[in-house]
């Protein structure tokens, strides 16, 4: 997780999720989570021309500067990095294969991550597919993210029409600029962040992680939002998630 609530537990443990961290089984292999993360400070979309050549549809053109290893992710900048590129259940895929742990080394233990009313549980000699098993979990992640998804979009593109945070942004620089006045808050137009961030680029507008900037669907709902709320408790039907084993420590 990467935000703290209020619940007991809420405080213990990293911020940033072991199925994150932990390998992923891939056929008789897996591959480490380690990945191509954005160099500190690349901070973008922070000059007013470079803020309307984007949003008036000229390609990106800014390098974009990466640290020369491979990390595990680690702040919210590696974050932002990984949804850039993942399609919406990655996550979620991730966390049941990790949770599946099928490999040559284990393709005849019992699982411990089944449901406790998965009826192959305990099975040393029957094992769930299509029913109950991997064919059954990754197939239902899928299908309830296609929902998901074409429900979030019905609302994005029907309902409300939300205002990207970077275009919001420059409505904010051009009336502190007095350039065109915005309906903005007077809170906001006072708030310390928006003192820092012209301190550090000389600009009020919102920094973006992406050259391109936001992406081009409007903010309100997130995609990724209701994925997630959809994939979470569709994955708990199949898998429980006990204290994981070997965890990891970047």
């Amino acid at each position: 997780m990467v935000f703290r609530g209020p619940t007991s537990g809420d405080n213990q443990g990293p911020y940033i999720s072991q199925f994150l961290w932990k390998p992923v089984p891939y056929l008789s292999g897996h591959f480490e989570q380690r990945y191509r993360t954005p160099a500190a400070g690349n901070d973008l979309l922070t000059s007013f021309g470079e803020w309307l050549q984007i949003q008036n549809g000229v390609p990106p053109w800014r390098d974009y500067v990466f640290d020369a290893t491979p990390r595990y992710i680690r702040s919210g900048r590696d974050l932002a990095e990984w949804v850039h590129y993942d399609f919406l259940f990655q996550a979620f895929l991730n966390a049941a294969l990790i949770l599946l742990n099928q490999n040559p080394d284990t393709v005849l233990n019992k699982n411990p991550f089944y449901n406790p009313s998965n009826p192959y549980k305990q099975s040393k000699i029957q094992e769930g597919f299509i029913t109950f098993g991997c064919g059954d979990i990754v197939d239902r992640l899928g299908r309830v993210t296609t929902a998901a998804l074409k429900a979030a979009w019905f609302q994005k593109w029907l309902v409300h029409r939300r205002l990207r945070p970077e275009e919001f942004g420059g409505r904010v620089h051009q009336t502190i600029g007095r350039i065109v006045r915005y309906p903005v808050p007077a809170t906001l137009l006072n708030s310390a962040a928006l003192q820092e961030t012209f301190r550090r680029n000389g600009t009020y507008l919102l920094p973006q992680s992406y050259p391109e900037g936001s992406p081009i669907h409007p903010a309100y709902p997130s995609g990724h939002t209701y994925c997630r709320t959809c994939s979470v408790p569709t994955q708990k039907t199949s898998q429980a998630s006990p204290l994981l084993a070997l965890t990891v420590r970047p």
